[in-house]
């Protein structure tokens, strides 16, 4: 199997990945961007971060990896429901995954200490 055959059977799978790992870098990027320049608090920055994600996520998985030409309202809305409940499960875990002994806590203790601020 040539490369170029490869390519077009894996096409949806590479797609996916390549644009999952920009939504990756976007998210770590907007975060970095909202908690140390902005002074954001932890999970402000967490929460904006990870929903301008999954916005981006959602566009370029329909235009690029899925190549869908449907924008009636009635399924963009459809398909916008059905992928922000399953993303609402890794932004759920995204939040706990700074999670200690107790939830709030963690966040005061990190926005408190800055540790960005240290050099």
């Amino acid at each position: 199997m040539s490369c170029m055959e490869f390519v077009k059977k894996k096409r949806v799978f590479l797609s996916y990945c390549l644009f999952g790992f920009l939504a990756s870098a976007l998210e770590t990027g907007l975060y970095s961007l909202f908690y140390i320049t902005l002074n954001f608090s932890n999970v402000l920055s967490t929460c904006i971060s990870w929903v301008l994600t999954v916005i981006f996520a959602f566009f370029t998985n329909k235009c690029n990896v899925y190549r869908s030409k449907e924008w009636k309202l009635k399924v963009l809305g459809k398909e916008i429901l059905a992928f922000f409940s399953c993303r609402l499960t890794s932004g759920v875990f995204n939040l706990l995954s700074h999670r200690e002994q107790e939830y709030p806590l963690i966040y005061r203790r990190w926005d408190e200490l800055r540790l960005h601020d240290v050099d």
